[in-house]
């Protein structure tokens, strides 16, 4: 672990959002404004969907004794439905996928080759499953013509890297961002989400993007 590195997840925690604006948080009359347009209606069916599976989940995991089985971490009456939807949102809308933890050329985190002093603290399949946060890059806007950044995955242990340069072992032996065109300072940095519709933006991430090309309306 590098040095200065936070022994916990705390101070990534506190720099989160207090509220989401994910269609699952939203209040009933916010709900009711989907009902009145046509695009709106298979909307509120994921929304319904999703909130009955995170539901689900929290049912599942009260019932499995997780309060009593963790009292240090979880104080009587502390894991609401508020707390809960709070922390599934803020997973949807910042997390990426487990790749970008990955070296090159690794499809899953069931494959993946632990570098020297690395450690997973999870089963790999649950990283494959719910992918990663990071810090700070969870804070990219999507913008899909206007992305500037390209992300490069760490070569890897078992990547042939004899013939470079010290430095350039060191920075290939974790992940980085680049940037690929010239930003104006006090500009934004964009990056793109990968998902195209309208309905799929808004449910993950809570917003539509105007003038679409990708976007289309079922009837």
């Amino acid at each position: 672990m590098a040095e200065g590195t936070p022994t916990s997840f705390g101070p990534y925690a506190r720099t989160l959002p207090p509220s989401i604006a994910l269609p699952m948080c939203w209040k009933r009359n916010e709900l009711a404004t989907l009902a009145s347009c046509v695009t709106g209606h298979a909307l509120l069916q994921e929304i319904a969907a999703q909130i009955l599976t995170f539901s689900s989940d929290l049912i599942a995991l009260l019932d499995a004794g997780l309060m009593f089985r963790f009292p240090n971490l979880f104080s009587p009456k502390i894991l609401t439905w508020g707390r809960w939807s709070w922390a599934a949102s803020c997973h949807m809308s910042r997390v990426l996928p487990s790749k970008c933890y990955l070296n090159r050329n690794e499809d899953s985190a069931e494959n993946h080759v632990l570098s020297e002093g690395e450690l997973f603290y999870s089963p790999p399949e649950i990283w494959t499953d719910l992918g990663v946060m990071i810090p700070l890059v969870d804070m990219l806007n999507h913008e899909a013509q206007e992305s500037q950044i390209k992300w490069e995955s760490p070569m890897g242990p078992n990547n042939d890297v004899d013939d470079m340069e010290i430095d350039d072992k060191v920075n290939n032996s974790v992940a980085s961002i680049t940037i690929q065109k010239r930003i104006k300072k006090g500009c934004q940095i964009y990056t793109t989400y990968d998902i195209e519709s309208n309905q799929n933006l808004m449910l993950q991430y809570g917003f539509a993007q105007m003038a679409n090309p990708a976007d289309n309306v079922p009837f």
